[in-house]
């Protein structure tokens, strides 16, 4: 029995299940391609040159929060983005625009949020092995 199984672990090697690291390419409509990529093992999530914290992640959902330079100086539109794990969906609800000054304190909170000014579907492919995102 440990023969067949040692056996069936080289011919089907599963150490995709077992990345730290999952790559995504999502596209929202009207929108260019967001490029993530998600560091399971510290919780973050790298988007071009920010890094953010995965706040909530279980076998179903990622969540996490993120903020976007606004067209007027000295405002920022926070991002609220949920990644279905099971059909790659995405969600991203964008927020009013806020001052800078209070991005810290919208970043660090999960029990409430600025007012949300617009909300965007999407699909994500993954670049990496694992099965699930």
């Amino acid at each position: 029995m440990k023969k067949l199984l040692i056996i069936l672990l080289l011919l089907f090697p599963v150490h995709g299940a077992w990345a730290e690291n999952l790559f995504l390419e999502c596209g929202v409509p009207n929108k260019i391609k967001m490029y993530y990529e998600m560091d399971l093992k510290n919780k973050t999530v790298k988007h071009y040159d920010d890094t953010y914290k995965i706040q909530y992640m279980d076998d179903k959902y990622f969540h996490w929060t993120m903020n976007h330079y606004y067209k007027k100086e000295g405002y920022s539109v926070m991002g609220y983005v949920s990644i279905d794990r099971v059909n790659g969906n995405i969600k991203v609800e964008s927020s009013e625009p806020i001052p800078d000054a209070e991005v810290t304190k919208w970043l660090n909170t999960t029990s409430s949020r600025p007012p949300i000014d617009d909300t965007q579907y999407g699909k994500c492919s993954k670049w990496s092995g694992k099965k699930k995102f």
